[in-house]
């Protein structure tokens, strides 16, 4: 990975049409590490919900959802997917959402022979949708390392803090919605592994999928749930040891509806 030639890239770019304009953001910061940042620092019954692998024809019930509950949630998403929904970013933009990069193809970046690329052409695609100048990160399978780390962050990327990683642990008890649907669980018995789970870890960040109509269902039977029994929910920028490191990067904290972001591209 690292003898990836700038010229290659620079050519992988201009073929997908994106072209860098200038220098607005940090280029030189160096924000991606190998350690996850999770939501061990919450206080406790407190909750971040993180989304993965949208957009899809259900991200946007979603959000509207969160929207009525009052809440305010994270979207990592698939770069392949966006142009398929192309509005969908803009309206959780508007509801204060955070909009965050899961890659492209949302696949592990350790298997990818062009990790760069992968990152660089959802960024060209969220970053209308991007929050007060938080570029957020997540690993696709939690795969990342050091390595890649290095390699990111020397290419530009580095104004992405991540990875951000879910604080359940898949086991016997608990497996996210997608594998519950993937198993053929019912809604009411996945949202009984995910309350018996978040009760266990008693805060931290949270994960689902806005892939499937099932997912809503589950937030509509969980939220109240968690609610009733004493739980907060708080935006990912709420995370102390995260909020600090996004404050030093220089992003604008606790924003919501919209807030525009730097642009690298025409």
């Amino acid at each position: 990975m690292k003898g990836l030639a700038i010229a290659t890239l620079s050519l992988a770019l201009a073929g997908c049409g994106l072209v860098k304009k200038g220098s607005s953001c940090d280029l030189t910061a160096k924000n991606l590490r190998a350690e996850p940042w999770t939501g061990v620092g919450l206080p406790a019954n407190t909750l971040a919900l993180m989304f993965l692998r949208g957009p899809s024809d259900t991200t946007a019930d979603i959000g509207d959802f969160l929207e009525q509950q009052g809440l305010f949630a994270s979207f990592f998403v698939r770069g392949s997917a966006i142009e398929e929904h192309g509005g969908t970013l803009d309206h959780l933009w508007e509801q204060g959402h955070l909009v965050g990069n899961g890659g492209f193809t949302f696949t592990p970046l350790t298997h990818s022979h062009e990790p760069i690329v992968e990152l660089r052409k959802t960024d060209a695609l969220i970053t209308p949708a991007v929050t007060g100048d938080m570029f957020l990160f997540h690993a696709p399978e939690g795969a990342f390392n050091q390595e890649l780390a290095d390699l990111l962050n020397h290419n530009g990327l580095g104004k992405y803090v991540g990875p951000i990683a879910a604080d359940t642990v898949p086991s016997e008890t608990f497996m996210d919605d997608k594998t519950c649907w993937e198993n053929d669980l019912s809604v009411s018995a996945c949202a009984q592994q995910y309350f018996t789970e978040i009760v266990r870890v008693q805060k931290g960040i949270i994960p689902f999928h806005d892939e499937d109509a099932r997912s809503l269902e589950l937030l509509a039977t969980l939220v109240p749930d968690l609610t009733a029994f004493g739980f907060s929910f708080v935006r990912l920028d709420q995370i102390p040891e995260l909020r600090a490191t996004l404050a030093e990067a220089g992003s604008s904290l606790d924003q919501v509806a919209g807030g525009s972001s730097c642009d690298d591209y025409e």
